[in-house]
């Protein structure tokens, strides 16, 4: 914003502006945002109380309309298949109550002498004798994490060791996707939230919200719905007043169905006037940088691309590979197909390997359809490959290689030189590469996870659906998994601890390459069953 990059408040809630200080600032930043989208009707008096008018609009909060996801879905409704508890969920017969708990609630309660983790237990427990069913919710997940910080895991577990019939209780300790916890609330007849997007996936999903929290910013998305009196501050929270209330909300079902379906529709089309905002404010800058430069030229694929024959995306049928691939798998069966037919007599390919608790990498010619399937899955971290070419130099045979951009590149340069090189070489294999890392991304990663390399002997930076999961695999077989996107993924989208050439690298694609391959992170794809590989095919031989 600050150097010219037009920026935009996406739904948000603010104020108020008690201080001059935080008045000052505000106005000072806000002023110089092209577009604010406010929440709620509060916000916009907040910023009308420090002169903030012509920049604003009011839109409903933007995760009402974020789309399900059909897996999520499906894997909800299997696990209520499979347990009786939830027998009737979803019905007018269900008795199925979500309670989301926070740790933000129970930090501000604990600050006044409330007792919010005894509360939620004697809550739970009144309600399992009145015959309702509980399902404890974590909005906010760090499953390695024992800090309280975005995350609820462990007042969520204090509750659920205090309550007493636990065959009425279900809890899931684990990190859920926003989709799959909606999936979740949309099973339930009630909601009594302590966190906000809970709130925002029960109202989503048409069910009825009983709010416990400690912002007017729940406050006012229950005015979207003419809901607002449903309502307890944490200030007010005690033992009686929640069940008092509860009973009052729960007296009031009809009515709170009837005016969450007359309020949907309107509350839904705020919510994607952020996306329609956003996309005026883009066609504007497009508009005026078209008398300049194109930004993208989207008849140009080859400016992006580079020069190339043909487009595909596909997997290995042999879901052996898939288990273990980063993406669909296409890189490896590709290499176990060239050695099993003879095109090849090995590949060069690397893997992680761990030493005395040592991360490191062992990079080598494969010449057996094991070893290949060994090497499977991305290294997320610098290695030196062009180091060790002198393996492709000493090998008797045919080999193809795989390889990031910037290493393909120097093995070009390589190989203009050396014809023993050029004949061994008949095809390289390009990975696309946002930038390389150092081991310090995955070492603090491992470390903030509380995942010890003590014993281990390989470390998986992605294995499973979607983006999945790290893991680290030990010498005794077992296997202790941690979040990627949260932990190394975060770093690398931030660009912590990369290569400084990296940093103006224009080679995303692998150019150099005879083929091309990457993730394919298209929306449609995180619900395909099947993982996929794309690949860009850079001349005929290939």
């Amino acid at each position: 914003m600050l150097l010219g990059v037009p920026a935009m408040k996406y739904s948000q809630a603010m104020g108020t502006f008690h201080s001059f200080t935080n008045g000052f600032l505000a106005k000072w930043i806000l002023t110089k945002i092209k577009l604010i989208c406010g929440r709620d009707e509060g916000t916009l008096e907040n910023l009308k109380s420090i002169g903030i008018e012509e920049n604003v609009q009011l839109c409903a909060d933007g995760a009402f309309t974020m789309a399900d996801d059909a897996r999520c879905n499906e894997m909800v409704d299997g696990v209520c298949r499979a347990d009786e508890f939830y027998r009737a969920c979803g019905s007018a017969d269900s008795r199925l109550v979500g309670i989301s708990i926070s740790s933000v609630v129970e930090k501000k309660c604990g600050k006044i002498n409330i007792d919010y983790k005894g509360i939620m237990v004697d809550f739970i427990d009144k309600l399992n004798r009145a015959g309702y069913k509980v399902l404890i919710i974590a909005n906010g997940a760090r499953i390695n994490s024992q800090k309280p910080r975005n995350n609820d895991l462990m007042i969520c577990d204090a509750v659920y060791e205090g309550v007493k019939d636990k065959r009425m209780v279900r809890w899931y300790h684990k990190e859920m996707e926003a989709e799959e916890i909606r999936a979740y609330l949309g099973k339930c007849r009630f909601l009594v939230a302590s966190r906000f997007h809970a709130m925002i996936g029960a109202l989503e999903q048409k069910v009825p919200v009983l709010r416990v929290g400690w912002s007017h910013k729940y406050q006012e998305v229950l005015d979207f719905f003419h809901l607002g009196q449903y309502a307890i501050d944490f200030s007010n929270l005690t033992a009686e007043s929640l069940e008092q209330e509860f009973y009052k909300f729960a007296e009031c079902e009809d009515e709170i169905r009837g005016k969450i379906e007359e309020s949907y529709e309107a509350v839904m089309e705020s919510s994607r006037k952020n996306i329609e905002y956003v996309g005026a404010i883009v066609d504007e800058i497009v508009a005026k940088s078209a008398k300049k430069k194109k930004i993208l030229d989207y008849k140009n694929p080859d400016k992006y691309l580079g020069t190339h024959v043909a487009c595909r995306k596909g997997y290995a049928q042999d879901e052996g590979i898939r288990e273990n691939a980063a993406s669909g798998g296409m890189v490896t069966a590709l290499l176990c197909h060239l050695l099993k037919t003879g095109q090849i007599d090995g590949a060069w390919v690397t893997k992680t390997k761990v030493e005395n608790g040592v991360l490191g990498y062992d990079t080598f010619i494969a010449v057996t359809e094991e070893e290949i399937r060994g090497a499977s899955s991305s290294i997320y971290m610098n290695i030196p490959l062009l180091k060790h070419v002198d393996i492709v130099r000493n090998f008797d045979g045919k080999v193809a290689v795989v390889m990031t951009p910037c290493m393909l590149h120097g093995l070009e340069k390589l190989m203009e030189k050396d014809a023993g090189l050029r004949e061994k070489i008949v095809l390289k294999l390009g990975l696309y590469c946002s930038g390389n890392h150092s081991d310090k991304a995955t070492l603090l990663s491992l470390e903030q996870s509380k995942v010890s390399l003590d014993g281990a002997e390989r470390l998986y930076y992605r294995r499973g659906h979607w983006r999945g999961l790290s893991s680290v695999v030990y010498k005794d077989g077992s296997e202790k998994t941690f979040s990627y996107s949260k932990t190394i993924c975060a770093y690398k989208n931030a660009y912590f601890f990369e290569k400084g050439s990296c940093m103006t690298c224009q080679d995303h694609f692998a150019l150099a390459a005879d083929i091309s391959f990457g993730d394919i992170w298209l929306k449609e794809m995180k619900g395909n069953p099947i993982k996929h590989t794309s690949c860009v095919i850079r001349n005929e031989k290939a």
